[in-house]
């Protein structure tokens, strides 16, 4: 009789113990593993003394729990590693896809000259979203260019105010097609 009120409140303890675990689990992937493991436990805990009885031994289920314990942490540390991968693969090609949109932009507005983009994003893990931190755009005046006249101790600068108002326009434009901010997007020139 001693050993059916032990076999019971053993019973009683671990399912105890199984509901305690499950409400503390994050619901993810993880969860179903846990709960696997959890009714794995319970069935050695409703049968070890039967099996105690039959063999005459008793099952060690710290042994097992120390196993299973050490393969849901390996599924973790598998999981965070991959979404950890998902958010740089991704990050990737969202960088691309803008560094495509900005260059279709800018070849549809300055068919003859030469771009080459580099665009840098981050992502906020709070709001789960990736945003762009930087656009920088090096360009190049395509098309063949005239030779300038050389005159010597002339101090005025013939093409920097349209060299401006071009960057300006091209600003604004990217601005406009892809809502960030000016101070976001840089523009250099290949041109002295």
């Amino acid at each position: 009789m001693e050993g059916l009120k032990t076999w019971i409140t053993t019973i009683c303890a671990g399912v105890f113990f199984i509901t305690a675990v499950e409400m503390i689990l994050p619901d993810n992937s993880l969860k179903k593993y846990a709960k696997f493991v959890l009714g794995l436990i319970l069935m050695i805990i409703i049968i070890n003394p039967l099996i105690k009885i039959l063999n005459g031994t008793d099952i060690n289920v710290s042994s097992y729990l120390n196993e299973y314990e050490n393969i849901l942490e390996n599924e973790e540390e598998k999981s965070m590693k991959q979404k950890s991968n998902s958010i740089k693969n991704t990050q990737a090609v969202f960088e691309k896809n803008i560094e495509r949109i900005t260059l279709k932009t800018l070849k549809e507005n300055y068919p003859k000259d030469n771009f080459e983009i580099t665009v840098k994003t981050k992502y906020d893990k709070e709001e789960n979203i990736f945003s762009i931190e930087s656009i920088n755009i090096l360009f190049d005046e395509g098309g063949v260019k005239p030779v300038k006249k050389v005159e010597i101790n002339k101090n005025t600068d013939e093409n920097g105010g349209n060299k401006e108002i071009d960057n300006k326009k091209m600003k604004e434009l990217i601005e406009k097609t892809l809502n960030i901010e000016e101070k976001a997007i840089h523009i250099y020139s290949t041109d002295k």
